[in-house]
């Protein structure tokens, strides 16, 4: 069809459509013609035409249903300012918001079918006001995160943190890099406590949540993240190697996730355990590092089926090679090392990551925007599998 003939027949159907059907015809063609659009036809004067006030407004078609239009028109004009090489889609795409947002300052009509169906209000306003609304998505939660003293657990701990969290941030051992964590997050404006635990240790766990019921009186959040990684060929696998990082890397996030759900309340709470690429990428002189992560990516989903009656959902982030501290203070993330380079060359995405390419994503699946996701294993590097 071409693109004239398009417009008179969409101009016909307009003019000779009235009466109080005419919403539906006009919210249908909404969405027809923004697809349209997209598809690079010549519908946007039919919406023009449509959002004018004196057409198609909330008193005809019922606030609830024009908040959901207006929501999902949003989505795509978001597209539609980016596509440079037609101009006029730019000036439609503000005509058409600021129609929108005319039409939602007029008083409705009562509307008797309008509270059926309706949306929540915070689904409306998160699509059509931005990113910012959900800054504070974990207002009045705490969360628990383990190893946060340095690396990727201290920049979970401030995303969280950022995200409205009050947060513990768990060490073994340095107090100075938890003690700086917990500066960053209170200099912030955030809410923040260091608490001193081995979590390979049963009675440090417990110390650990009774120091957080004492503090904040709840938990919601636990971020297993305390770990440690040795690599060693199979000549040099011992008993030591072996136990060292199952006691902390499995045995220690088990104990420490028994410990968290007896202080989740009613509502549930969140689990994220902190897996990795090796688990299934399985590097040389890796066996014993990458069978436990192995075994964190089997609990994940084993909890996940058990905990899930009780409102608890449990998932797993495996980064790929992430440059932090202790990486460095090992040799492996210098730019020279042979192993940074072998990584970059194999990942797709041609680099090594950072702490704040993993924490934003742990947000995510401890928030309400992941609600219906858990057993998940969520792989962050950069393609690398």
């Amino acid at each position: 069809m071409t693109i004239g003939r398009s417009r008179e027949i969409e101009s016909v159907r307009l003019k000779n459509f009235s009466g109080p059907g005419r919403s539906k015809i006009a919210t249908s063609m909404v969405h027809d013609s923004i697809w349209a659009v997209c598809m690079r036809e010549a519908a946007w004067p039919i919406i023009a035409y449509l959002l004018r006030p004196s057409q198609v407004n909330k008193r005809q078609v019922g606030t609830a249903r024009y908040g959901i239009l207006c929501a999902n028109l949003d989505g795509w004009l978001h597209k539609l300012r980016f596509d440079e090489d037609v101009p006029w889609r730019l000036e439609f795409a503000r005509s058409a918001r600021a129609s929108c947002d005319r039409n939602r300052r007029e008083p409705a009509l009562a509307n008797p079918g309008e509270g059926r169906n309706r949306p929540p209000n915070d689904r409306i306003v998160k699509f059509s006001t931005g990113s910012n609304v959900m800054s504070k998505k974990l207002a009045e939660k705490v969360a628990v995160v383990t190893g946060a003293s340095k690396g990727i657990g201290a920049e979970i701990a401030k995303h969280l943190a950022a995200a409205g969290a009050s947060v513990v941030v768990n060490y073994a051992s340095s107090s100075e890099g938890a003690n700086r964590v917990v500066n960053e997050i209170t200099e912030s404006g955030g809410k923040a406590i260091a608490v001193q635990a081995d979590v390979s240790q049963p009675a440090d766990i417990e110390k650990l949540f009774r120091e957080t019921m004492k503090a904040y009186d709840r938990v919601d959040i636990l971020v297993n993240n305390a770990g440690i990684y040795e690599f060693a060929p199979i000549e040099e696998v011992t008993a030591e190697h072996f136990h060292r990082q199952f006691d902390l890397n499995v045995l220690g996030l088990l104990l420490v996730t028994q410990q968290a759900i007896k202080h989740f309340g009613s509502a549930g709470g969140n689990i994220v355990n902190i897996s990795s690429v090796v688990s299934t990428n399985t590097p040389p002189e890796s066996s014993v590092y990458s069978a436990t992560k192995a075994a964190v990516d089997a609990i994940t989903r084993s909890l996940a089926k058990e905990l899930g009656p009780r409102k608890i959902r449990v998932n797993s982030v495996n980064p790929g090679m992430v440059e932090t501290e202790g990486t460095a203070s090992a040799g492996i993330t210098d730019s020279d090392s042979d192993f940074r380079k072998q990584m970059e060359q194999t990942t797709p995405l041609g680099r090594i990551g950072q702490p704040n390419d993993i924490a934003p994503a742990v947000v995510f699946l401890t928030s309400s925007d992941s609600d219906w996701l858990t057993g998940e294993t969520l792989y962050i590097s950069g393609g690398l599998r």
